[in-house]
């Protein structure tokens, strides 16, 4: 039986060709797949990109803003006031001769030549305080010429104190030195910072120079210092007998009543100027008195205390701004330059603090 040749019962072969076009079919679509997929990728990186630069451009322009205002504001600030250097604690309270001291918080700024019009105005007018040559010393006092008039640190004894703003128990100054003009009547030697130390000794030097240190004084003593350093410790010693020696006195009185009675003649610890070691009483009285006003010793302090670097430091006339008793035997140490200054414009310590700030 003849076979027919077409069906000869074998598989038929695969088309090559077609084999070929559906591999290149599925190698475009991979590679499409592929390119769509880093067109997105780039596209998202351009997105990100772009709110990173808006975001720094925009903060770039703020720094800028920030800055230009900055300029003006000082510039603007610089018609006014002095820019500000230090800063000090201002402290009130009252010492054990029956005056109280009080000041107010404030900042202490870098100060330029000003001049006062009237009492507790300033004007740019006054200028540097003389020079040493210029002061017509009789003593030879040019080794003492960096603590009557200290350079660097000119602005350093600034510091007022009052019940506001308190020493705490552990502001101790760390260079003491004795006085060598402490009375002596048997009392230990007082203490004061060595720049205020040492410009006092200059002081007494150069009142030695001047006749003024004569010794027919009510004490029999000539001017002298009876009070200098006082720690926290001695302040609260003293006002914690003062209290109970008040009541004491007055069983009925309570404590708190007690201590305020004490607060019209002793500071509370740590609210005593004493304690800044920059202070000192210096008279020829048997004790502390207004009665030393009309002694030469003082009408000579008054007019010369300010070129050693001394303050009077509670005026007659300014009892209603420090809220101090007047205390013409309390001076306490600035330095030349601001002295000058206070001297000269008719200030008391807070005013002129207060005319800074």
């Amino acid at each position: 039986m003849n076979q027919n040749p077409n069906n000869s019962g074998r598989t038929p072969r695969p088309n090559p060709n077609l084999a070929e076009e559906q591999l290149r079919a599925r190698r475009a679509a991979a590679k499409r797949a592929y390119y769509e997929k880093k067109r997105k990728e780039k596209q998202r990186l351009r997105i990100a990109f772009g709110v990173i630069a808006v975001v720094i451009v925009a903060i770039f322009i703020g720094l800028i803003v920030l800055l230009v205002r900055g300029i003006g504001a000082l510039i603007e600030n610089g018609k006014d006031a002095s820019s500000l250097d230090t800063e000090v604690g201002i402290v009130q309270g009252t010492d054990d001769t029956g005056s109280s001291e009080q000041t107010e918080g404030s900042v202490i700024p870098s100060v330029t030549d000003t001049d006062t019009t009237e009492a507790g105005s300033t004007e740019e007018i006054i200028k540097e305080a003389p020079a040493y040559e210029e002061l017509g010393f009789s003593a030879d006092l040019r080794d003492y010429e960096k603590y009557m008039n200290p350079k660097e640190e000119r602005d350093d004894y600034l510091i007022l104190v009052n019940a506001s703003h308190a020493l705490s128990q552990n502001d101790t100054p760390k260079d003491l030195i004795d006085v060598v003009n402490t009375r002596k009547d048997g009392r230990d030697a007082q203490k004061m910072r060595k720049v205020a130390a040492k410009a006092l000794e200059a002081l007494y030097i150069e009142a030695h120079a001047q006749g003024v240190m004569r010794a027919d004084t009510p004490s029999g003593y000539p001017l002298s210092v009876t009070s200098a350093y006082r720690s926290y410790a001695t302040q609260n010693y003293l006002f914690t007998t003062y209290t109970q020696n008040e009541m004491n006195k007055n069983p009925a009185l309570t404590k708190a009543q007690a201590e305020a009675i004490v607060e019209t003649y002793s500071c509370r610890p740590g609210t005593s100027e004493h304690q800044t070691g920059l202070c000192c009483d210096m008279h020829t009285l048997s004790g502390a008195d207004v009665s030393f006003r009309n002694d030469p010793a003082y009408v000579w302090l008054a007019d010369n205390a300010w070129k050693f670097g001394f303050i009077l430091r509670f005026p007659e006339d300014k009892t209603d701004v420090t809220g101090i008793s007047y205390e013409p035997w309390h001076f306490r140490y600035v330095g030349r330059y601001h002295a000058y200054k206070i001297n000269e414009g008719g200030l008391c310590l807070e005013e002129y603090v207060a005319n800074l700030g």
